[in-house]
């Protein structure tokens, strides 16, 4: 006599066929077959095959938040790095003057800061650009002291 509770877990949690359970523990595959359709063992099945697919899903969607809030943190720690070098270098070249080079170069760096740092908070780079203080933009944002971006946007203008 087949131990019909094993036959229908087998079934319903494998991916065996009614057949293939059928042959493995010794029944016909009439009497499998009535049996299944009796107490509903594919739609059983099916439920639990799409549970066992959502579980996985969830764990994965889980696994890959995790990731990426530390792909997250990492980024946003580079950009404080970068926004506060570019922030000293400009306050060290107040005393010693700016080259338009150096002065652009920097604002590029605090512009992929920001826009990295932006990128890590999962807000909008939109619109970010060379802005002033007070305005949009990495210069504004960098905590650029305002004297000495104004100096140095004085410079840079009156080079050109």
């Amino acid at each position: 006599m087949a131990d019909w509770a094993l036959v229908r877990a087998e079934y319903i949690n494998g991916t065996a066929s009614l057949a293939t359970v059928a042959k493995k523990h010794g029944v016909t595959r009439a009497a499998i077959q009535k049996r299944s359709e009796r107490e509903g063992w594919a739609e059983t099945r099916r439920q639990a095959t799409a549970k066992v697919s959502a579980e996985a899903d969830q764990a994965l969607a889980e696994a890959r938040a995790n990731a990426l809030k530390e792909w997250n943190d990492a980024d946003l720690q580079i950009a404080r790095a970068l926004r506060a070098q570019v922030a000293r270098k400009i306050s060290e070249a107040r005393d010693r003057g700016i080259l338009p080079r150096d002065l652009r170069a920097l604002a590029s760096t605090a512009e992929a800061a920001q826009k990295m740092g932006r990128l890590a908070l999962g807000v909008s780079t939109d619109n970010v650009g060379h802005g002033g203080p007070g305005g949009v933009g990495p210069i504004a944002v960098a905590s650029v002291p305002v004297d000495a971006y104004l100096e140095a946007r004085r410079k840079i203008l009156s080079e050109f």
